[in-house]
């Protein structure tokens, strides 16, 4: 690997951290308005279902879909259903053992009241570019979650074979 991509792996990890500490940021500053506060992996989770809201999601696919280990994301639902009451979950009666997870309505208005939040530092960010960088940044993003859209695809394709074969 030449120097030069090691320099671009540092950057996009610099970039990785500082967006990890801007969710730290608006998590904690979540945490002081009428929400009670959400961690990264709930972010993960909310953001998901707000997504799929539309499409009842069970806990394998959620874990798949964050990357979220079932055992973590068992105790990050009891918070949000028991203690937070941004979530719901039930059984399908067809099938016993899939768990469903749907948002309530004060997950929706969590989710939403922390998206706003983020919104706002990147917001900032973005006025303080030209145009043109806005049209470099957005189309560097693309390409850059095209191609590891891709690689996850072929991790997840090699994975299901390697399960298949055991």
């Amino acid at each position: 690997m030449g120097a030069g991509n090691i320099d671009i792996i540092e950057k996009i990890s610099d970039i990785s951290q500082k967006v990890r500490k801007l969710n730290s940021y608006y998590a904690k500053k979540v945490e002081k308005t009428e929400h009670i506060g959400i961690d990264n992996n709930e972010i993960l989770v909310l953001s998901l279902l707000i997504k799929n809201k539309d499409t009842a999601l069970n806990m394998k696919q959620i874990s798949e879909m964050t990357g979220v280990h079932p055992s973590i994301l068992s105790g990050v639902l009891k918070e949000l259903e028991f203690k937070k009451k941004y979530v719901e979950r039930w059984r399908d009666q067809t099938d016993l053992r899939a768990l469903y997870v749907k948002l309530t309505k004060e997950g929706i208005e969590a989710i939403q009241g922390y998206k706003s939040l983020t919104e706002e530092i990147f917001l900032k960010i973005l006025s303080r570019l030209s145009e043109e960088e806005r049209e470099f940044i957005s189309k560097a993003a693309d390409m850059f979650n095209e191609k590891t859209g891709k690689i996850l695809q072929e991790l997840e394709k090699k994975e299901q074979l390697e399960n298949k074969s055991d």
